[in-house]
């Protein structure tokens, strides 16, 4: 062969070498973009980018909006994390031969995390820290707790990323330190919510994340295994006891006392829980259905609270001296069926989420939750808001006993809103109690002498709400009208709308709202139709005391009766009544039970106090432990840069928050063991929300700290 002809081969060779490599790489983009999309389609959107582009054109209301966003932004990254790293997990089995062994390790990685939680702390606690004084001695617990929990946390995500480079090592190649570390840094974010948030951390985004593109892979015919998702079934039911269609579809399978209950979602799909906590059935007692027949269906299906469960409850707090029979009863009582233990309140509303081209689809919960450390540093955390989640966070098995699903009857809905419709009309305002909110001092909620009204302003138009209503076909109406509502809850989490319970509140502010006003704001908001067509009511009993009071403010009008008339303010529950019965109120119970609602109650099976306490943590056995130890060479603590959670800066309003959890779950499990434990944990709630409030400028640079990881 002449030169010219050699020369000409290796340059041909050279030209179909890279039409290959560039042909492969675009086939590599095309794929991510492909699962990108369809995780989007899923609802694992960047939803913290929408927020902080929506902060930086200072698209909020007022300032407790603003708070929430930050919230939400910095919770919403381990969606992002998780969307991600699924990716890139699927990007790299696409050039492996995905034999059924390969099949069976991500099957068994899959269902890993989809019980992923945090693992449980230690309850033997040094003696140097117990021997303190009271004050000091719980402050210094709660801080080597944190110390504790972040070595776990750290040990965590290794063990997460040597098993994902158990799952995706080929023999002669295993992923390179810089795949490894951006792995690590993914996951990092992922564990970190498993551990701290307490609105979010019980929420396995990352598992189902990658549930679902296992399912898209089989769907398509990529797997050449059929089976595939029926195998992460039968683990996840084997290893955790969880099933897989709890995760993925539109069927939810309960754990009943009689066994399993099977429910079908749909989006507006309303869910309440009982809360075993007095909390939870005050409201459920204070808030009822104002029409009678109503009324009295609530209380049949067990929705209304009974006074008699409130001495049944136990919490961990009842047990820090020791488990005696009379607590085994009494919490075995507060999870029964029975005609005193009734009452349910928070109330969440599904949505769901379906990738079009595949069918597949995923449901989803949207609810507004008070902060559970808010009291201790409202202004560093807030007061809680509107967020996106997933159903196992919202049924904690550890304080809830029972549940209520209640779906739309299509052809009752539409008759009952086109009477609504032909009465009221189009308004392109509503719910004008609300006012302009002002802060305190201390950065709290006010109202001022001079408070303007403020109401919330209908999203659809004129046309347009003329245009869904006259839809005669009720399928095809109540499905238009409820995708509306779902989204407009979803936008209700990007613009941060805020918790506000009346109580200790006598007002109500724009874009601030309680569990089920939520649900009613959305409607109006979304299709100008209410929830709640057949209103709520006050108990009689705080009206009572309400007309007490009122006859108490009368007196003090009076020199002759004044001190009888502050006598009577005075009384228990006098003063409260008075305040909040002037406002109005949307009983959980009630939206449930309108007329175009039908429902299903489900008592979960009775856990033991052990048993409950233990549900908010899991435990880890990695794939290879040797891959564990290698990992330490490749990504050394001696590098701040592998060894994240346990030198970050994290909230300490979070950290004591989980510290608090901690503890209780100690209380539990030390009094199964014969043991006691004096601890007072609102030392340190006090400390976290005093350190948090110290650190505001902190929490907000977390924020950046985190979106870097994903530039």
């Amino acid at each position: 062969m002449k030169f010219r002809e050699i020369k000409w081969f290796v340059v041909i060779q050279a030209l179909a070498a890279l039409f290959v490599f560039w042909g492969a790489r675009a086939e590599a983009q095309s794929q991510s973009g492909e699962r990108r999309q369809f995780l989007f389609n899923l609802g694992f959107e960047d939803y913290s980018k929408q927020i902080r582009e929506a902060l930086d054109k200072g698209a909020f209301e007022h300032e407790l909006n603003r708070r929430q966003m930050n919230r939400n932004a910095l919770m919403y990254e381990s969606i992002n994390a998780s969307r991600e790293l699924s990716i890139f997990i699927w990007n790299a089995l696409d050039s492996q031969n995905l034999t059924e062994q390969k099949l069976e390790v991500l099957s068994q990685f899959t269902a890993k995390m989809l019980a992923l939680k945090p693992l449980a702390p230690e309850t033997d606690f040094p003696i140097e820290i117990m021997e303190l004084a009271d004050n000091e001695r719980d402050i210094e617990l709660a801080k080597w707790l944190d110390k504790q929990r972040r070595l776990q946390m750290e040990t965590h995500t290794r063990k997460i990323v040597a098993d994902i480079g158990f799952l995706l090592a080929e023999p002669g190649k295993e992923l390179s330190s810089q795949e490894l570390s951006k792995v690590y840094k993914l996951a990092s974010v992922i564990v970190e919510r498993t551990y701290l948030d307490e609105l979010i951390g019980n929420t396995r985004f990352f598992g189902r994340s990658l549930l679902a593109l296992l399912a898209r892979e089989e769907k398509i015919g990529r797997l050449v295994a059929k089976d595939t998702l029926a195998r992460v079934g039968a683990l996840l039911k084997k290893a955790y006891g969880l099933r897989v269609e709890n995760f993925i579809g539109d069927t939810m399978v309960m754990d009943g006392k009689d066994g399993d209950k099977l429910v079908k979602i749909k989006d507006g799909t309303q869910m309440l829980t009982k809360n075993l906590s007095a909390e939870s059935l005050t409201i459920s007692i204070a808030a009822i259905p104002k029409n009678l027949i109503l009324r009295w269906k609530a209380r049949f299906k067990g929705l209304v609270g009974n006074p008699l469960s409130s001495p049944f409850y136990v919490s961990a707090h009842d047990v820090a001296s020791g488990i005696t029979l009379n607590h085994r009863v009494r919490d075995l009582v507060s999870q029964s069926d029975t005609m005193i233990e009734t009452g349910l309140s928070h109330i969440v509303y599904y949505q769901i989420k379906e990738d079009p081209r595949t069918g597949i689809k995923m449901p989803r919960v949207i609810h507004n939750y008070p902060s559970a450390v808010a009291d201790a540093s409202e202004k560093t955390a807030n007061t809680g808001g509107v967020i996106i989640t997933y159903p196992e966070q919202v049924i904690d098995r550890s304080h809830h006993s029972q549940v209520y699903f209640a779906h739309f009857n299509e052809e009752r809905f539409k008759t009952e809103a086109q009477k609504y419709i032909a009465a009221h009309g189009y308004s392109p305002e509503f719910f004008k109690d609300t006012i302009q909110l002002e802060l305190s001092a201390d950065g709290t909620p006010t109202k001022s002498e001079n408070a303007v009204s403020k109401p919330w302003k209908t999203k659809i138009s004129e046309n347009d709400f003329r245009d869904l209503h006259a839809e005669t076909d009720a399928k095809v109406w109540s499905e238009k009208v409820l995708k509306r509502f779902t989204k407009t809850l979803e936008n209700f989490s990007l613009r941060g709308v805020t918790f506000h319970w009346p109580d200790p509140y006598d007002f109500y502010i724009l874009d601030s709202a309680y569990c089920s006003q939520t649900g009613e704001m959305a409607m109006q908001e979304a299709v100008n139709l209410p929830l709640e067509m057949q209103k709520s009511s006050w108990h009689w009993g705080l009206k009572a005391l309400a007309k007490i009071g009122a006859l108490g403010e009368y007196l003090e009008k009076s020199e002759r009766w004044a001190a009888l008339g502050k006598k009577l303010k005075s009384l228990p529950g006098v003063e409260k009544s008075l305040k909040i019965t002037q406002i109005r109120i949307m009983a959980p119970s009630n939206l449930v039970i309108q007329k175009y609602m039908d429902g299903e109650r489900i008592p979960l099976r009775s856990l033991n106090l052990e048993q409950r306490f233990s549900t908010s943590y899991g435990s880890y056995r990695e794939f290879n432990e040797m891959r564990v130890r290698q990992l330490e060479n490749i990504l050394p603590r001696s590098n701040p840069e592998f060894k994240v959670l346990e030198t970050k800066f994290i909230d300490p309003v979070r950290s004591f928050a989980a510290s608090v959890r901690d503890i209780e779950y100690s209380f539990v499990m030390r009094a199964s063991r014969g043991l006691t434990t004096h601890i007072d944990v609102s030392h340190i709630a006090a400390e976290g929300g005093r350190l948090g409030d110290q650190n505001l400028n902190r929490y907000n640079h977390g924020l950046l700290q985190c979106k870097r990881v994903f530039q």
